[in-house]
């Protein structure tokens, strides 16, 4: 199924209150955990709204939390390792590479582009991956934490990772959104994604949404 990624209009991002309004209307996913039987007992919900305008694509999630917490700071370390993360995963359609986009509770960001499908799991993987590290920042985010829910607004730049063409009407990306959970104390971490995941695997590129620039 192709989900339409309607286009934006105003977006007002100086307050929690303006970008929950700015997105009223767009498409919204919810974080799920098809990977496995059941559900697990700690299994917080969360959702992931979008729309895209000229040569971006935004992004609004809103993550319920018992514990909102992630120790590591610093820009592309391995911070997904430490505490509570929001991923955003996103192939356009037309290229073999895909980019993955990290940002933490204190909007701390991690951002990789991925030369192929596949390649994460490689035996050069543990070479490889410093190349794979974007050392410029990319994302424009920003987030805010409620009592019991932390939330992120982040512009993803479709020009740059669009590497055959520039964005527009029609386009499209395969797209996956997901996250860590972590509870301090506890060793469980609590896994969740917006795709159908056949297994617990954020890299299942094969099954990721559909998007599609309306």
């Amino acid at each position: 199924m192709t989900i339409l990624c309607h286009r934006a209009g105003e977006l007002d991002t100086e307050s929690l209150s303006s970008v929950r309004l700015s997105f009223r209307s767009a498409e919204k996913l919810e974080f799920q955990q098809s990977f496995q039987a059941e559900q697990d007992a700690d299994f917080q919900p969360g959702s992931a709204a979008f729309l895209w305008r000229d040569q971006s694509l935004f992004v609004f999630a809103e993550l319920r939390d018992v514990d909102i917490f992630n120790p590591e700071t610093g820009f592309n370390r391995e911070f997904y390792r430490e505490g509570d993360v929001f991923e955003v995963f996103i192939k356009p359609c037309s290229q073999a590479s895909y980019y993955e986009f990290h940002v933490g509770p204190s909007n701390q960001q991690f951002q990789l582009r991925l030369p192929a499908i596949g390649k994460i799991r490689s035996a050069e993987a543990a070479t490889e991956f410093p190349s794979w590290l974007l050392v410029e920042p990319m994302l424009d985010s920003k987030v805010w934490i409620e009592q019991g829910v932390w939330c992120v607004y982040l512009e993803v730049p479709l020009a740059k990772i669009m590497e055959e063409k520039s964005p527009e009407k029609g386009d499209c990306f395969l797209v996956n959104f997901a996250r860590y959970d972590y509870t301090q104390g506890s060793d469980n971490i609590i896994y969740s994604a917006t795709a159908n995941l056949s297994k617990l695997d954020y890299h299942c590129v094969e099954d990721y949404h559909k998007f599609r620039l309306a």
